[in-house]
């Protein structure tokens, strides 16, 4: 009788610390990927700040000067979601640290995948007199798998629009604007 009550008082115990565990790593998880839309957030508002020349006069000018508002509206993505270039470092994969990983994965350790949508709110390109200042929307998410799941691997592999089942995503909405001189 005493063994069984043990056995029951043990088994409680032990699934309430996989419990806390669980949610422990699950929060820590969280917590890396709203640092990481944080990070990218930063990294394309710090982005606009070369955006400082009249697209309507010289478009190329925004093309050379920016890594990542050029984007805007490209063919490339349109509308859709997207995952940044790889530059200077920036690295849109990163690891269970969230740290910037290589596009390669040679040890397929991406954890956590960053997305951005960008979209003109007012297109500077359009003209008009005078014309708009450029605005622009820009959304990041990170898409990272839940506890249950493991690791992404290779964020390549990430399907167009990933299950909810597996996968857990983070949201950051900014805007991105003309600087004007």
């Amino acid at each position: 009788m005493s063994m069984t009550l043990f056995a029951i008082g043990a088994a409680g115990v032990i699934g309430m610390q996989r419990a806390t565990i669980q949610g422990t790593e699950d929060a820590r998880r969280f917590d890396v990927a709203m640092n990481l839309a944080n990070t990218w957030a930063s990294r394309l508002q710090r982005d606009a700040m070369f955006w400082n020349v009249n697209i309507v006069t010289n478009p190329a000018d925004v093309t050379t000067a920016t890594r990542y508002v050029k984007l805007v509206g490209g063919a490339a993505c349109g509308t859709a979601w997207c995952t940044p270039p790889i530059t200077n470092g920036d690295s849109p994969f990163a690891d269970l640290a969230g740290r910037d990983r290589p596009a390669s994965p040679v040890e397929l350790d991406h954890a956590f995948c960053v997305q951005t949508r960008l979209a003109w709110v007012a297109n500077p390109s359009l003209g008009g007199t005078p014309a708009p200042t450029g605005f622009a929307r820009a959304e990041v998410r990170v898409i990272f798998k839940k506890l249950d799941y493991g690791i992404v691997g290779d964020c390549a592999l990430v399907p167009a629009d990933p299950p909810s089942e597996e996968y857990h995503f983070v949201h950051v909405t900014t805007a991105l604007r003309e600087t004007t001189r």
